[in-house]
C-alpha cells in the first residue's frame, strides 16, 4: 500500500524507467537520512549519515520531511508515484504513451518523498546528487536485477480536495 499525502505536502518526485516499488523507501533513505516505521532502508540512511558532513543539512532533512501512513497504519516519509507518460498493462508491463487505453493502467515508476515545506535549494540538489550515486551503489540489486534510469525530477504540492456528503436523518 501506498503512504497518501495530507494536503499541502511537498512532494520530491524523482521520474525513472523502473517499477518503483522495489527501491522506493531505500532510495528515499539513501537520499535523505530518513526511513519509515516498516525499517526498510537502514542501511541506506546510516550512509546518508556518514556520508553528508553537513549537520545542519542534516537536520534540515530531519526536520522537514513528512512520514504519511498508508491504510494499514505504517507510516514512511516516501511511496512510489505515478509517472506521467508512461502507462501498465495491468499485468506489470510498462510502457510510454500519452494517453491511456482501455485496459491500461498508471505506471508507477516515480518515487515521492514527502515534505512539510518546500526543500531548499541545497537540500535538493543534494538529493539529485545522491540519487545518482544511489543508481550506481545500487546497480542490479533491486528485485528484478535491472539498473535503475532516473529520466528527471519533479516538485508536486499536494491539493486534497474535500467532498462533504450529507445526509438528513
Amino acid at each position: 500500500m501506498s503512504s497518501q499525502p495530507r494536503d499541502n505536502t511537498i512532494v520530491f518526485v524523482i521520474d525513472t524507467e523502473q517499477y518503483s516499488g522495489n527501491f522506493e523507501r531505500q532510495m528515499c533513505a539513501f537520499l535523505t537520512g530518513v526511513t519509515g516505521d516498516c525499517g526498510v532502508g537502514k542501511e541506506e540512511a546510516r550512509m546518508f549519515k556518514m556520508e553528508v558532513k553537513d549537520k545542519k543539512l542534516k537536520e534540515e532533512f530531519d526536520s522537514i520531511i513528512e512520514v504519511c501512513g498508508d491504510s494499514h497504519g505504517c507510516y514512511r516519509p516516501c511511496s512510489i508515484w505515478v509517472t506521467p507518460g508512461w502507462v501498465n498493462n495491468g499485468m506489470g508491463v510498462h510502457s510510454k504513451k500519452d494517453k491511456m487505453e482501455n485496459g491500461e493502467y498508471d505506471a508507477y515508476q516515480s518515487v515521492g518523498i514527502f515534505f512539510f515545506e518546500r526543500p531548499s535549494d541545497k537540500m535538493i540538489e543534494l538529493m539529485k546528487e545522491r540519487a545518482s550515486k544511489f543508481i550506481e551503489v545500487h546497480k542490479n540489486k533491486h528485485a528484478c536485477n535491472q539498473t535503475i534510469d532516473i529520466t528527471g525530477f519533479r516538485i508536486i504540492t499536494v491539493k486534497v480536495k474535500r467532498e462533504d456528503s450529507i445526509e438528513n436523518i
